[in-house]
């Protein structure tokens, strides 16, 4: 359960990091 949170929380990073980059382009 923990792992799982741990795995969600480190797409959600992925993604936000991937729209930080998209808007600087």
């Amino acid at each position: 359960m923990r792992s799982k949170s741990l795995r969600v929380r480190h797409h959600i990073a992925e993604q936000k990091q991937a729209k930080e980059e998209g808007s600087v382009n």
